[in-house]
């Protein structure tokens, strides 16, 4: 609360209305929010003045009651400190003026109030009210002259600024039927604002320059708002890359690993059968040695044949058939032996394959074995990724309650600018 002394006027006292010697101070207790005039002579005290006697009086028990109480030369004081005070602000307006107001004098006045206090002209309402008009009235907009719709709107600009000024009973007469004392009160608070406002003009600039650095932080803190959220979204988009890749080497891992296992169920079935073709092998083999002796004999047996020849045809013609039948019986023999040894030689041959594949089987599994180290490193390194991602998630919870908390923040500063605006 701020208390400031703007005028002194004359204070009537019985027959010592005339004296100089007794004055009394205008004081004004004013806050940010309202102005409230006190100890001031305004009409209402002089109303009160006159209306003590509650019985109808005439204009001329009036006016000698006002001469008794010595109330006129206060109120011919009042409303010539008005006058120079607008005379001050830069707008010529004698005392006389006040005491017979025009409202074509008194409007001006009006509109310079509020082009000080609000920097509102009736300029800067015609456009609005000329819509109204034309959205009102359409083709007759015209009708309403321009200087009644200005006013009009005007109007509503100076009430509220009347509102501020302590003046709750602001009408639309008051443009055009003025009283003296009427004008006098309003004029008297309306000076008293410009001046507090002039008085207090470096608090009301330290107060903007707070909320032009308040705006600024709040700007700074949207910027790191947004940068946090592009953080908080790219560590989004590499959390469902990073998910991606980890499924991705999942669904490979399982593939190679179906892979192996059917490898290593091959080879097993690959051995088991290369056990089986060795066996089958010796014996093959241990059957070509008994053919290859039973040849041998077969060729010793033909010598002695031929040494048979010699003796007479009747003993070489039963030697003869015997020999035939012996041949039929060897040929039998040496063509099954053949047909075992090309058999024989046949399964060799698939041995010999089948160790081939069962070598390049076992290369393979020892090219596999380093594949399988590997995905089982990339098994451990996306579990390291998971809990890289857990640890993501974490700090995204944090950065989204920073988040959270300095939206707080703003809201707070926003409300304290709200509240220093409505201050101001």
């Amino acid at each position: 609360m701020f208390l400031v002394k703007l005028f002194t006027c004359a204070k009537p006292d019985g027959d010592q209305a005339a004296a100089h010697d007794h004055h009394i101070t205008t004081i004004v207790f004013v806050t940010p929010q309202t102005l409230t005039c006190t100890d001031c002579v305004t009409t209402t005290q002089l109303k009160a003045s006159t209306s003590r006697d509650n019985k109808p009086q005439g204009r001329k028990a009036i006016r000698a009651q006002r001469g008794e109480n010595g109330v006129q030369p206060a109120i011919q004081h009042h409303t010539q400190l008005a006058a120079e005070c607008i005379h001050d602000l830069g707008f010529n307006l004698s005392r006389a003026d006040l005491e017979k107001p025009n409202p074509a004098q008194v409007q001006p006045i009006f509109e310079l109030f509020a082009d000080e206090l609000l920097n509102t002209t009736r300029e800067m309402v015609q456009p609005a009210m000329r819509e109204v008009a034309e959205d009102m009235c359409g083709e007759f907009a015209d009708v309403i002259p321009t200087d009644t719709r200005d006013l009009v709107g005007f109007y509503g600009q100076l009430q509220q600024l009347m509102l501020a000024c302590g003046i709750k009973d602001f009408s639309f007469s008051d443009l055009y039927k003025l009283t003296p004392d009427r004008l006098a009160k309003i004029f008297s608070h309306a000076i008293n604002l410009v001046r507090f406002r002039e008085s207090q003009m470096a608090v009301m600039d330290e107060h903007l320059g707070q909320t032009e650095s308040v705006k600024k932080r709040i700007e700074m803190l949207r910027d790191e708002v947004d940068k946090l959220g592009m953080q908080v979204e790219q560590e989004r988009r590499n959390q469902q890359a990073t998910e991606a890749r980890t499924e991705e080497k999942k669904h490979r891992n399982n593939k190679l690993t179906e892979l192996l296992s059917t490898t290593l169920s091959a080879t097993g079935n690959l051995r088991s059968q290369v056990d089986e073709l060795k066996d089958f092998k010796s014996q093959l083999v241990k059957r070509l040695r008994e053919q290859s002796s039973t040849l041998a004999r077969l060729r010793q047996e033909s010598e002695r044949m031929q040494s048979c020849l010699r003796e007479s045809p009747s003993t070489l013609h039963d030697s003869v058939a015997d020999l035939r039948d012996s041949l039929s019986r060897e040929s039998g023999q040496a063509d099954a032996v053949e047909k075992n040894h090309r058999a024989l030689q046949t399964w060799v041959d698939v041995i010999d394959l089948v160790a081939v594949h069962v070598d390049e089987s076992v290369k393979a599994l020892h090219d596999i074995v380093p594949d399988v180290t590997r995905e089982e490193e990339k098994a451990e390194l996306s579990k390291a990724t998971a809990d890289e991602l857990s640890k993501a998630r974490k700090k995204e919870r944090q950065l989204e309650q920073d988040m959270a908390m300095r939206r707080r923040q703003v809201d707070t500063w926003g409300e304290r600018i709200k509240e220093s605006s409505t201050r101001s």
